[in-house]
């Protein structure tokens, strides 16, 4: 873990560092109390983004203070004679911090990929159709239409081209959807906004979500389906237990 804060002259020095900094970035606190500025040993690629990161979560204290999730992203540091180390970092501000950012680390690795989420294909040719049952142009839109926003640490994983997605990618795409739940206001947007956010996570052409009485017989509260691969719609059928 590190503090950092910007000093009169612009630079971003580093003025906490723990007694593992040495282990865990190559660099131990003397050398990090040393730097006119922390930016000097990151790549220069990260360097912009880095200053982007600071500057947004001092800028946005206020709202900052509402947001569950951490500020997670790759970082690159380099030395003189030896590999570049990439690592996690995770950007918060401290209670009462007097503009002092604190940075914590972890080894950076990935262990998952991602689905695509639009899984074209394997898409049947022609949408299946099986219910016999009509629905309304609303009850087709109401199923057919997600309830949550897009988690944007999926949007930016995608983006990297490589489908990497890592377990703190997973931490933050966690919080992200507990932040979109948090914000519901009824039963029925969260039911919604899960199926939603489990369909956007698997890629799943169709998701469900089921409410059962004390007799087991369930009814399907809340749906998701991809049109190109279902015009079936379950939402608010029952099945009953025999």
């Amino acid at each position: 873990m590190i503090g950092l804060k910007y000093s009169e002259d612009g630079s971003l020095e580093v003025r906490v560092a723990s007694e593992n900094s040495r282990k865990v970035l190559g660099y131990g606190p003397e050398q990090l109390f040393a730097l006119s500025s922390f930016l000097d040993v990151l790549k220069p690629e990260v360097r912009d983004e880095m200053v982007a990161r600071v500057d947004h979560i001092l800028e946005t204290v206020d709202a900052i203070k509402e947001e569950t999730r951490l500020d997670v992203f790759r970082m690159i540091l380099t030395f003189p004679y030896e590999p570049d180390l990439r690592l996690w970092c995770a950007l918060h501000l401290a209670p009462n911090s007097d503009g002092v950012v604190v940075c914590e680390f972890e080894e950076y690795s990935d262990a998952f990929y991602l689905r695509d989420a639009s899984v074209a294909g394997v898409l049947p040719v022609k949408p299946i159709s099986t219910a016999t049952s009509d629905i309304t142009p609303e009850e087709y839109e109401k199923s057919t239409t997600s309830g949550s926003k897009p988690l944007p640490v999926l949007e930016v994983a995608r983006k990297r081209g490589n489908q990497e997605f890592s377990s703190l990618d997973i931490f933050n795409a966690m919080t992200q959807a507990q932040k979109q739940i948090s914000d519901c206001t009824s039963v029925e947007t969260v039911m919604d906004t899960v199926v939603g956010l489990i369909s956007e996570l698997t890629g799943f052409h169709r998701v469900m979500l089921y409410r059962f009485d004390s007799q087991k017989n369930g009814s399907v509260e809340a749906e998701l389906v991809n049109p190109q691969a279902s015009t079936d719609i379950f939402r608010g059928k029952s099945t009953n237990r025999e």
